[in-house]
């Protein structure tokens, strides 16, 4: 008598893969059995929904990743879902990355602070310092991912970045 594999699932979207595969293409999440979703659901239920929480940024998946990488490294719990209109933090411009999917990430409020301060870190990783370009230089490579711009490009073809 052989034994099947139970198929693997996706606790945030609910992709299902091959028992061989371990980690969501599209969320990057853990993926886990059938028979685990259940209690894995009850223990995400636990944290509270984004409409309690705090949304520290709006933006690609990329950011999004690098940046609950680094909360979960720090053990500050958040949760990450697709951005809805009106959940980008005052002064974050979520419409200029264009046309790409963008993702919130949220967090308990007493949290925010320590999260907006690695929120901050990263973002002067992604993005260049305002203050030292020379007027007159041309950028060549795109401001949130670094990706190889032409002089006519209005937005970058990996990040979806509009520029103008």
């Amino acid at each position: 008598m052989t034994t099947e594999l139970e198929p693997r699932v996706c606790p945030a979207c609910g992709a299902e893969y091959r028992p061989t595969i371990t980690h969501c293409a599209d969320c990057g999440d853990e993926l886990v059995s059938h028979s685990e979703l259940a209690a894995h659901a009850r223990a995400v239920g636990e944290f509270p929904p984004v409409s309690e929480l705090v949304c520290v940024r709006v933006a690609p998946l990329a950011w999004t990743r690098l940046l609950s990488e680094t909360l979960e490294s720090d053990g500050i719990a958040h949760r990450v879902e697709g951005a809805r209109p009106g959940d980008a933090p005052e002064g974050q411009n979520a419409q200029g990355f264009g046309d790409v999917d963008l993702f919130g990430l949220h967090v308990k409020e007493q949290n925010l602070p320590t999260a907006r301060e690695i929120d901050e870190h990263i973002a002067e990783q992604m993005l260049p310092d305002e203050g030292t370009a020379d007027p007159g230089e041309e950028d060549d490579v795109c401001p949130a991912c670094g990706a190889a711009l032409g002089s006519s490009d209005a937005e970058c073809s990996d990040c979806g970045l509009t520029f103008g």
